[in-house]
């Protein structure tokens, strides 16, 4: 015999409705994070190949002090770029878990 509110629950087009949207939630998080990743290694590769070296390059190669000066800013904030990029990667990833997380609720409530 049937639990009535079980069956109750998974008749509900509003129940549906929302076990649909966090599954889509969950693929855009998915595919945000698989490019995100993607553009990580990209940098991280380009970062190895080119070293340290290329940094101190781009400060030696200064013309005079404010050509030091706005070469020094720039480095900094390519380097403020990429810490905000890995933030927002791992925000993304925890989104994930977490929309994983209420998948696996909704699904193990509602089945």
């Amino acid at each position: 015999m049937e639990d009535k509110d079980t069956t109750r629950e998974l008749d509900n087009p509003q129940e549906e409705k929302k076990i649909k949207k966090a599954t889509d939630d969950l693929v855009v998080a998915e595919e945000k994070e698989k490019q995100q990743y993607e553009d990580m290694k990209l940098r991280i590769k380009y970062m190895y190949e080119q070293g340290d070296a290329s940094v101190i390059e781009t400060l030696v190669q200064a013309k005079d002090f404010t050509d030091l000066v706005n070469k020094a800013e720039y480095v900094q904030e390519v380097h403020s770029y990429d810490r905000e990029q890995l933030a927002e990667y791992v925000e993304t990833k925890n989104e994930v878990k977490e929309l994983y997380a209420g998948r696996i609720a909704e699904l193990l409530y509602n089945g």
